[in-house]
């Protein structure tokens, strides 16, 4: 009797679920040994069985045990001789073929897709369809065994001859209920299966990945894109021949042929000749390997050729005689044994539908950038759950979200990592899901334009604040902002689902608002540079009723709404208090009228700030510290909820603690040697500053309040101690002198002329800048123009030196 020798290696992958399952089944896939592999339930590659009919009792067998070519597969009662095993193994692309256990040279084969067809055996033929068969679960016990001479559409039955024996045939499938189509598989030895492990086989250069085109002999190979399917995975088995180790690259694919290299790679029949056989060799530079075959004289290296179409990304895989022009290759371990795997690529919708029960359904997903990604699954029939599984198959812990009629698991993952998504499906076959994928963290940043006329100029809200903080997001990776265009900015658009995110803009993980606001209003234009346009206004009774104490719009997945307008914190039931109010983790506001130039660079700052893993606190401190010079309003920002959330993507978020304030103690002797000097009109923001020999400084403390109770408060960088008094008062005699300096007749503001001056507010401040005390004057104007549109300069000037100091002075940033 001939019993093979089976020789692949052994692989370790364990499957767990990071889900609750309540089913047997679930609890059946946990426990499936490591190096077990179930392409079908129940059905080990490589594994020996008896075959069961349903509806007889009875078993597949070689008729009067003859193994010779065209000798019947009859079905008769169990006995204990070796013509009723088979080794079952897996083909690749949810095909199988069936062996006798006691010979190795023949298959059983159905010749034609003719209906009644008799299954015998028949000299193995990797080219042929017609030893090829597909095996589905019908529950957790029976199976269907299609054939490949039908084109999988007929399935073996027990049927009887003339005579009344009974054989297995091929038939028209009647049912999944019809018995006589149904066959038990019963393992004879449970240690017998294949062992190996499937790899990629990477370019370590170019990122692409060894593919299999056609699987008829002959078939060129080539290097693409990672997709992860079978046509990318090989078996490595192992021979060893005076201490070298070689290798055969079995495709799963088509696991009865090989890769064989001499002129190229191609795939021909595995009948393990010398070109089949392959040596690594270690290369110390690219940390890879080095890959060639010894078909004659001289080596063969692979390597990755010309490019099969300009821009098409895929090349051929060829060889080459000189190692040190040829490619370097990793060896990648591919996890889960199923034929149900795919790719998934972000914002692209998915739909599955079982064929088999308790079928493994996965999909392959490397994404470009770190951060949190949402997969989202709806049962269309069924019930599905979901995990992801990092490339060493260890599950990537996420958070379930239940939703109608499915679900959502947002998990965090590392960029240019291979992971795997296995959407359970523990019940019957027939069951039907559809996957999405979404990506974190995505930062809306609606920038204005507003009602100025400018003339094509892009210098308005949108232009100098919210394109540069997308393009500076986009510079730090991981994040996913999101601008406006003019049409986007209604109030309407805020509280509806956009179509190109599937986020509602207020319920972003992250909202900004950089525009005209008010106490309870947020103003949005969908003008142009040349148009006004429609102008719609938000209230903050849009987000939450203040009477009622009723949420309006759910903003509880907002983990930072920020309202960079004037007073949108000032008073009560103020719209940045009814984003928090809504649900919203923290939200900010302004108690002032906020000059334009200054809140830009305040909402660009804020990025820069977040993006260093500051807490929102930090974040605002930092950002509006260098606000040194009040006027511009920035030193009013007033915050709600929890100012301790770190918002960098490459970090945890932190817990939410909804509709708590984070109050933080002002301690009256910190004021000591302050002299309060600026009140806002409702008593909610104080600026206490030193005064020394009678001049304002840039050293002071903004505190905070809220119904007279102080919450909140910033202290400069600058201070000034008594070994400053002598400096300040000789730099203070230069405001005695007569300033030089003239106040220009017009500006240009966004586009706009501005050509009347009608107010000057000049103020004579102390100021260390550039490590020197030095005396400025700053001059506040304001111009307008004949349409009645005002706009604010602030000129600083040096009395010292009679010059004129950059506005950046205004800035105390880093």
């Amino acid at each position: 009797m001939f019993k093979r020798l089976l020789s692949f290696f052994m692989v370790a992958l364990f499957v767990c679920l990071s889900f609750p399952i309540g089913s047997a089944l679930a609890e059946e896939i946990m426990a499936v040994e490591d190096d077990y592999k179930y392409y079908t339930r129940g059905i080990v590659d490589g594994g020996i069985y008896k075959i069961k009919n349903k509806q007889t009792g009875l078993y597949m067998t070689l008729e009067n045990s003859s193994t010779a070519v065209g000798t019947r597969i009859v079905l008769e009662s169990q006995n204990q001789n070796d013509n009723q095993h088979f080794y079952v193994k897996y083909l690749g692309t949810n095909q199988y073929t069936f062996e006798p256990y006691s010979s190795n040279d023949v298959k059983l084969s159905v010749a034609s897709a003719y209906d009644g067809q008799a299954v015998v055996i028949d000299t193995k033929n990797t080219e042929t369809i017609n030893q090829r068969f597909r095996i589905t679960a019908l529950n957790s016990n029976y199976h269907s065994i299609s054939t490949g001479a039908s084109q999988f559409e007929d399935v073996l039955t027990a049927s009887q001859d003339s005579t009344g024996k009974w054989q297995a045939t091929q038939k028209d499938k009647n049912s999944v209920t019809t018995e006589n189509q149904q066959w038990l598989f019963e393992k004879t030895n449970d240690t017998v299966h294949d062992h190996y492990t499937t790899y990629y086989i990477r370019d370590i250069a170019s990122g692409l990945y060894l593919t299999v085109g056609r699987t008829v002999t002959g078939s060129d190979m080539y290097f693409q894109s990672f997709t992860g399917d079978e046509t990318q995975r090989f078996k490595k088995y192992n021979i060893t021949e005076e201490t070298q180790d070689y290798y055969y690259y079995v495709p799963m694919a088509k696991t009865d042929m090989a890769v064989e290299m001499d002129g190229s790679a191609i795939l021909t029949s595995f009948d393990q000749n010398k070109k089949q056989k392959i040596a690594e060799i270690y290369d110390e530079e690219s940390q890879g390997y080095k890959v060639y075959s010894l078909p004659k004289y001289a080596k063969k290296y692979l390597h990755k050729g010309a490019e099969t179409d300009a821009g098409s990304n895929v090349f051929k895989a060829t060889t080459n005689l000189f190692i040190q022009l040829t490619s370097a290759f990793s060896f990648e371990t591919a996890q889960f044994a199923t034929p149900f795997i795919g790719s998934l690529s972000e914002e692209t919708i998915v739909t599955k539908t079982s064929t088999n029960y308790g079928q493994k359904n996965v999909y392959t997903f490397v994404p470009k950038y770190t951060g949190d990604y949402n997969f989202m699954v709806k049962n269309n029939v069924g019930n599905n759950g979901i995990s992801v599984y990092n490339k060493n198959g260890r599950n990537v812990l996420g958070t379930v979200i239940t939703q109608t009629n499915g679900l959502l698991y947002r998990v965090r993952l590392q960029r240019n990592n291979i992971y795997y998504l296995y959407v359970g499906d523990f019940s019957m076959l027939g069951n039907s899901f559809s996957l999405y994928c979404k990506k974190d963290l995505t930062v809306y940043i609606h920038g204005m334009n507003t009602s100025d006329y400018e003339s094509g100029s892009f210098s308005d809200r949108r232009g100098s604040c919210a394109v540069p903080c997308y393009d500076n997001l986009n510079g730090y990776d991981f994040y996913d902002p999101v601008i406006n265009t003019a049409a986007d900015m209604t109030a309407d658009f805020v509280l509806s689902v956009d179509p190109t995110t599937g986020f509602m803009p207020l319920q972003a993980p992250i909202y900004v608002f950089r525009g005209h606001g008010g106490s309870d209003t947020a103003c949005y234009y969908t003008g142009n540079g040349t148009s006004e346009g429609i102008h719609t206004a938000l209230l903050a009774e849009d987000i939450y009723w203040f009477d009622g104490n009723e949420v309006i719009t759910d903003m509880s997945a907002c983990q930072f709404a920020a309202w960079v307008g004037c007073e949108t914190a000032q008073g009560e039931n103020t719209i940045a208090e009814a984003a928090w109010r809504a649900g919203a983790s923290c939200s900010l506001g302004f108690t002032e009228k906020i000059n334009r130039d200054a809140a830009n660079k305040f909402t660009i700052r804020l990025f820069e700030q977040i993006n260093q893993g500051k807490t929102i606190a930090q974040a605002v401190a930092s950002a509006r510290s260098g606000q040194q010079f009040n006027g511009t309003g920035i030193n009013s920002a007033r915050f709600f909820g929890d100012t301790s959330l770190v918002l960098k993507p490459t970090m945890e978020f932190g817990t939410r603690n909804v509709g708590t304030y984070q109050l933080r103690q002002v301690d009256s002797s910190m004021l000591a040697g302050y002299t309060l000097k600026y009140e806002s009109a409702d008593g909610i923001t104080k600026r206490y500053v030193k005064m020394i020999d009678g001049f304002e400084t840039n050293d002071y403390i903004d505190v905070y309040y809220q119904n007279g109770v102080a919450y909140d408060y910033y202290k400069s960088k600058t201070t000034y101690n008594a070994a400053s008094l002598f400096a300040i008062k000789e730099v203070g005699r230069c405001f005695e002198q007569k300033s030089t300096f003239s106040v220009p007749e017009f500006t240009v503001q966004d586009g706009i002329r501005f050509t009347n001056v009608s107010k000057i507010v000049a103020q004579d401040f102390i100021y260390t800048y550039n490590g020197e005390i030095v005396p400025l004057r700053f001059y506040s104007t304001t111009y307008s123009n004949s349409a009645g549109e005002e706009c604010l300069e602030i000129y600083v000037f040096n009395m010292k030196t009679q010059k004129l100091v950059s506005e950046d002075v205004m800035y105390d940033y880093d």
